[in-house]
């Protein structure tokens, strides 16, 4: 923009620039008198460099100006030269990739105070600012530039393999841009040194002194909690487990929390339905229907969707698979999808130990096309807008074996009977043998409810504080 007008009055007008025509706009170089073309158009009488020879021998496919462009949509747009130059140049200057994508990032999430703060500049112009970026995106990024990309895959939709999704391919966009382009879902660790070495260790409660608490998260990843601004508006707090273990001697009426990456927070699980599974009876647990509801702590404005802008820096929104509890003009918008019970996550908890015997956790990534101003334009102009496109969706699932299933009826349950059984006789016999009785259940439980997991849970002389530290596989 302001090097390719550069360029042009540089070459087409070498014998006016001196110190008489730096003073008449009051600048000091070139660089400053281009500053402030790019954002009046007013060193050239609002006319701009792409039209000042007819025969535009640089081929400047748009008008580069701001200043200009917005005179021709009757906008309101005009920057004086140090305006526009703490504008492309300064501490958070478009020129630079990161700053740009924070940039149009804070006009998504609304973040009108930021804006003003960076730029000097109000929501309005904020937004007029993205669409002329899109407009010169869209201009002077040729199709011959954006070939290689589509080509490979890339574009607003990325197409891949799925064995180049879970181990690794580059982005050809994100390549193209000079960003960090590599993504892989999953890491093939061939060594547990290298395992090691690469993965960020969380840790959990085991229950000593605090049985309700075993399994809980103490840390995720390195964090007891992240401050407002960091992550979501407010303070988020990481709490709940990791959905394999909840507290014993469940309640039907229990809250439960898990915490998941994908949505970087506890989501909330309430009571559905008692179940059966190979003979073991179950309490169902399914996402509390208020979890994606409009929340200004997490930027959530659209019912059933979490927005996700905040954490990933760009417009990803979770739901349930084929928006399932959105409302349905948005489904409509997209065709095809049919939402049904079968797209909701349930969670099966044993009630006696807290283990969780079956589950299926279903989540949908989508992408939200809105009108104006989004950092996706530039490859997304034939795409009918204000849509949240599914990208797509995924089911975590794992039940117990049969065999564990087995194990479990001929241990825990036994042992149950046998507490009924105690009970009854120490109610003739006398206290003590209820006390026993009680005694050796909780022993019994806690000995299969590690074998269950299929980990032993460090001894208590080998953890004094008692926590147990658990790598993320």
């Amino acid at each position: 923009m302001v090097l390719a007008w550069r360029l042009k009055f540089t070459q087409t007008n070498q014998a006016t620039i001196n110190g008489a025509l730096f003073a008449k706009f009051n600048v000091q170089s070139l660089a400053q008198l281009a500053f402030l073309q790019w954002g009046t158009g007013s060193v050239t009488d609002f006319v701009s460099v792409k039209d000042i020879d007819p025969s535009n021998p640089f081929n400047i496919p748009a008008v580069p100006e701001i200043g200009i462009w917005s005179r021709q949509l009757n906008g309101s747009i005009a920057f004086n030269g140090s305006f526009a130059e703490n504008i492309l140049n300064g501490t958070y200057g478009l020129f630079v990739t990161d700053n740009l994508v924070g940039f149009l990032t804070l006009i998504a999430l609304g973040d009108s105070a930021t804006i003003l703060d960076r730029y000097s500049i109000d929501m309005s112009t904020a937004t007029q600012l993205a669409g002329y970026l899109s407009y010169v995106g869209s201009t002077f990024v040729s199709q011959t530039t954006l070939a290689p990309v589509f080509a490979q895959g890339g574009g607003l939709i990325t197409t891949k393999s799925a064995e180049a999704w879970l181990w690794g391919a580059d982005d050809p966009l994100l390549k193209l841009l000079g960003l960090p382009a590599r993504v892989s879902l999953a890491t093939n660790y061939t060594t547990q040194e290298e395992a090691e070495a690469n993965t960020i260790n969380s840790l959990f409660y085991t229950g000593k002194g605090d049985l309700d608490r075993i399994g809980e998260y103490i840390e995720f990843e390195g964090h007891a909690s992240y401050p407002a601004g960091t992550l979501w508006a407010e303070e988020e707090t990481v709490q709940g487990t990791d959905g394999t273990q909840f507290r014993p001697f469940l309640d039907s009426d229990d809250r439960i929390f898990a915490w998941t990456e994908e949505t970087m927070r506890a989501m909330k699980l309430q009571f559905d339905d008692d179940v059966d599974k190979k003979g073991i009876k179950l309490y169902r647990f399914r996402l509390s229907k208020d979890l994606f509801a409009p929340q200004e702590k997490y930027y959530q404005s659209i019912e059933g969707f979490a927005n996700m802008t905040s954490y990933l820096g760009v417009p990803i929104f979770v739901s349930k698979p084929n928006m399932f509890d959105c409302p349905a003009e948005w489904r409509d918008k997209v065709g095809g999808l049919n939402a049904s019970d079968l797209d909701d996550t349930f969670i099966d908890v044993e009630p006696i130990t807290g283990l969780v015997m079956d589950v299926e956790k279903k989540l949908e990534v989508n992408m939200y096309l809105y009108e104006s101003g989004s950092p996706l334009d530039l490859f997304s102009r034939n795409f009918p807008k204000e849509i949240i496109y599914p990208i797509f969706w995924a089911n975590e699932e794992a039940e117990i074996t049969d065999e564990l299933a087995d194990d479990f009826k001929n241990n825990v349950y036994v042992v149950v009977t046998l507490r009924i059984v105690i009970f009854w006789v120490g109610v003739a016999g006398g206290g003590v043998v209820v006390a026993i009785g009680l005694v050796v259940l909780i022993y019994v439980l806690l000995k299969n409810r590690s074998h269950l997991r299929g980990y032993q849970t460090i001894g208590e002389d080998d953890d004094p504080l008692g926590v147990k530290e658990r790598e993320e596989d």
